[in-house]
């Protein structure tokens, strides 16, 4: 989710908690965003969710006094702390090379293009590292270059480089010389070159998105995965089968654009150190 789209979220919020009434600035204090917090607690938001608005609330309100329009004496979230928020742990997503192998495996109508565009989607981002949607869609065939998969993260504005492995190259070929593909030169037929405006792109993908973990989700029910899958899944997925098979936790997170173990730590299941394991058990 961008900036724009967080804060607007937030705002959502915060009218949905006043009832849409306008509230006299001066009077939000700790009181106000102590009994926003255990709405939201009632509302059965989560940990992460309620990190999520909160400090959100609380960036919309520095930039206010930067801004100037909110006195700088006037700082409601100084007595609030965000102690309890510092490192909420998330419902883990991964699920394993088996399943993801049994997703590549199933049996789809073959004229069910909207359904093959999600697994192929899924697959895509598990075997590109973990790709993001938004960078996924965006993706263009100057992006691939002998083999290799160049891309620059909308997220961080980092540079990725790879080698494409064998499935996702696989994909790939299936994009090619399709009907209906992108006439904007995008790999997937998510773009096109009627979305010209950003509020157009921001659209188009998050309704694509939308349908992708739809039936994603649903692909993987009538496999028997019970987990519920969505793009973060695939995501989630390639970083614990990394893991599982002893890559380091740092080699993770630098591959998943990550400037902080304790990010790396969210993806991963918890899975112990099977480097750690294997070195133990063969020395005792």
């Amino acid at each position: 989710m961008g900036s724009a789209e967080s804060h607007n979220s937030t705002l959502k919020s915060l009218k949905h908690f006043m009832n849409q009434k306008d509230q006299d600035i001066l009077s939000i204090g700790l009181p106000f965003i102590n009994r926003y917090e255990q709405w939201l607690i009632e509302k059965g938001c989560t940990i992460v969710t309620r990190s999520f608005y909160l400090r959100t609330f609380r960036t919309l309100w520095k930039v206010g006094i930067k801004e100037n329009y909110y006195p700088e004496t006037h700082y409601p979230f100084k007595d609030f702390s965000f102690s309890k928020y510092n490192n909420p742990r998330t419902k883990k997503r991964a699920i394993t090379k088996e399943q993801i192998e049994l997703i590549a495996g199933a049996e789809i109508d073959p004229e069910n293009d909207s359904l093959i565009n999600s697994r192929n989607y899924f697959l895509f981002s598990f075997y590109c590292r973990g790709l993001n949607f938004t960078d996924l869609a965006e993706l263009k065939w100057t992006n691939i270059v002998d083999g290799e998969l160049h891309y620059v993260r909308s997220k961080t504005k980092e540079e990725f480089r790879f080698r494409l492995h064998p499935w996702a190259a696989q994909i790939l070929d299936y994009y090619k010389d399709l009907k209906g593909n992108s006439d904007a030169g995008f790999v997937f037929p998510i773009l096109y070159k009627r979305h010209a405006t950003i509020q157009s792109v921001r659209d188009r993908k998050k309704k694509i998105l939308t349908r992708v973990n739809k039936q994603i989700k649903e692909l993987g029910i009538s496999l028997g995965i019970l987990k519920p899958l969505t793009t973060y899944v695939a995501r989630h997925s390639y970083a614990t089968t990394l893991r599982r098979n002893g890559i380091s936790k740092e080699n993770i997170g630098r591959t998943l654009g990550h400037d902080s173990l304790k990010t790396t730590d969210i993806y991963l299941e918890d899975i112990g150190d099977p480097v750690l394991d294997d070195l133990i058990n063969s020395t005792l």
